[in-house]
């Protein structure tokens, strides 16, 4: 989770905090909307990652996907702080 951008939440709305990920099953659609079959016919599957979240509230550290979220706008809207990264072994 080094990707993961540290931030204090300063605003009045709750922040959507990562707090781990797990895989889960998504099941396969064709291009017509439909679902996939194997030849034995069960559905088509694959892993996908999904964030585990948690909601964090003014003065509480949230944890930011800067691929998922626009971490810019919310310290424009003064939403978050960015901190520094957190030293390893502290």
């Amino acid at each position: 989770m080094e990707h993961l951008v540290r931030c204090e939440v300063i605003g009045d709305l709750p922040i959507v905090s990562v707090t781990g990920y797990r895989e889960v099953e998504e099941v396969q659609f064709g291009p017509n909307g439909a679902p996939l079959f194997d030849g034995e016919g069960n559905p088509v599957v694959k892993p996908v990652r999904v964030a585990e979240t948690q909601d964090v509230t003014k003065g509480q550290i949230a944890y930011l996907d800067p691929a998922e979220t626009n971490i810019a706008v919310l310290t424009q809207a003064q939403l978050v702080k960015v901190l520094p990264k957190a030293k390893k072994g502290a």
